[in-house]
């Protein structure tokens, strides 16, 4: 199982292309992957703000990348939003990214991202895309 982030979740979804050769092996070999409620929420807030533009309504995007055979919602439980609140080290406070890291550490799975705060973290398995 792999966690990707709202970017991998975007680009795999609207832009392969964009993704780097390794974050594409990494969810070739997956058998199930998993995406975070919360990239469903940021993704949603940046297409109402006009700093998304997706090719179809954003519901209906959303629902036909649910329709991949690997694609799983993340669910958000107490659990997840209260450690992505004491993560451990110095994280920065954007909680998209607390909540999408803290779902990777709650699964013990490698997260699929390119934003480098991330991939410098240390406390996640993280795959650049």
């Amino acid at each position: 199982m792999i966690l990707l982030d709202t970017c991998a979740y975007l680009w795999f979804f609207s832009n392969p292309a964009e993704l780097k050769t390794s974050a594409s092996k990494a969810l070739a070999k997956e058998r199930e992957w998993l995406v975070s409620a919360a990239s469903v929420w940021e993704i949603a807030l940046k297409n109402a703000s006009g700093k998304l533009s997706l090719k179809m309504d954003v519901e209906e995007w959303v629902e036909a990348s649910l329709c991949h055979e690997k694609l799983r919602l993340a669910p958000l439980p107490p659990k997840i939003l209260i450690q992505s609140a004491q993560l451990p080290g110095s994280f920065h406070k954007d909680p998209f990214d607390r909540v999408i890291t803290a779902t990777a550490m709650h699964h013990g799975i490698a997260l699929i991202t390119r934003d480098q705060r991330i991939l410098d973290y240390g406390h996640i398995q993280t795959i650049a895309c």
